[in-house]
């Protein structure tokens, strides 16, 4: 938009200056029309000579009347001012004409970006999170799915997560925790397709203290962090992030073999 904006002023200068000159033109010829009509009329009056002979039979051309000279001199004096006019007329509308053309053309290629990006949207891949089965085997393990909600493949998932305990609910501005490195391999999710193999493990081991806490949900809960990373059909990387908790206490899901109760957290759930 900058150079559309200093085109556009670079035109309307030009016009003035273009404008401002013709006036100029036009001044200058009437005043020199003016000051022949001032000239004439301080001359003295001519007297009467008899009329000249016939060109046929003298052979000799006529004097020249000195009024119809004046006469001529202010014709071609308004006719060089209507041409100025004219060609004044002409000029400015030429250059609105290229103003309004330049207009329409960045209208319509800002039209076409715009329509360029919504189709991007549109079809670009959106791949979500859903916290699954929760279990016990050496630590805890949180399994999620993956879906790809768009219309396009996603290429070259990866994906790694952590369950934690921490604070319910999360403080202002809580950190992101730090991830651990995610597998080597890459899969291609396709649209409407669930990915079971996304699972998150517990870094540490959790204290009494902590897992007494997290039964009621009051105060501690269980937590799944996380993060994927994908890249859509236009060949651009995005990322989504997820935080969940669970809401009950997490041990009754692990002994029912069941997904437990989560909701999303107010915080790291992002994507791009």
């Amino acid at each position: 938009m900058r150079w559309f904006l200093f085109a556009l002023l670079l035109l309307v200068g030009m016009a003035d200056s273009q404008e401002a000159g013709s006036n100029k033109a036009v001044a200058e010829k009437d005043h020199k029309a003016e000051q022949r009509k001032a000239d004439a009329d301080k001359r003295p009056e001519l007297v009467k000579k008899p009329k000249a002979k016939s060109e046929k039979k003298t052979g000799k051309r006529a004097d020249s009347n000195p009024d119809e000279k004046l006469n001529i001199d202010r014709q071609v004096a308004e006719y060089t001012r209507q041409l100025a006019v004219y060609t004044e007329d002409v000029s400015r509308f030429t250059l609105w004409l290229v103003i309004a053309t330049i207009v329409i053309a960045s209208i319509g290629m800002l039209q076409w970006w715009e329509t360029r990006n919504t189709a991007k949207r549109q079809l670009r891949a959106y791949v979500g999170v859903r916290p699954s089965t929760l279990k016990i085997v050496t630590t805890w393990e949180w399994i999620f799915d993956i879906t790809n909600y768009g219309q396009t493949p996603a290429y070259r998932l990866i994906d790694n997560a952590i369950v934690d305990i921490c604070p319910y609910p999360l403080p202002p501005k809580f950190p992101f925790p730090e991830l651990p490195a995610p597998e080597p391999s890459a899969a291609v999710i396709y649209p409407n397709m669930v990915y079971y193999t996304g699972v998150a493990r517990a870094k540490r081991d959790f204290t009494q203290e902590e897992l007494n806490k997290i039964k009621s949900g009051t105060t501690h809960r269980l937590y799944i962090f996380g993060m994927l990373k994908y890249v859509d059909i236009f060949g651009i990387s995005r990322t989504t992030k997820f935080c969940y908790s669970a809401i009950k206490d997490p041990f009754v899901a692990v002994s029912q073999g069941a997904f437990p109760p989560c909701e999303p957290s107010d915080q790291h759930n992002e994507a791009d």
